[in-house]
């Protein structure tokens, strides 16, 4: 798409957004966008929105005529939970 960006937008994570040149690159940006956006609420303690799928919000007039995908993250919140260890030193 010359002269042209897709725009990303995650509804279930307000103020979470990315783009690119393509839209392969949207989905590659949006990942990261997601990935870095759970990473901060955690960091702060905020809480972490449930899931949704895009059938949830596709009827609501300001989605519109917007093309809808999925993004594959891992589970964040699972990867930066916290483990106790105990360690024995000489």
């Amino acid at each position: 798409m010359q002269g042209r960006a897709c725009g990303v937008l995650v509804p279930y994570l307000p103020g979470c957004f990315s783009a690119g040149d393509t839209l392969e690159e949207a989905y590659v940006n949006a990942r990261e966008a997601i990935l870095s956006h759970l990473e901060a609420l955690i960091d702060e303690g905020a809480a972490i929105p449930a899931r949704g799928m895009p059938e949830q919000r596709s009827g609501y007039p300001q989605y519109a005529g917007w093309l809808w995908g999925l993004v594959e993250a891992p589970n964040v919140p699972a990867l930066k939970k916290s483990v106790r260890i105990n360690i024995s030193l000489p």
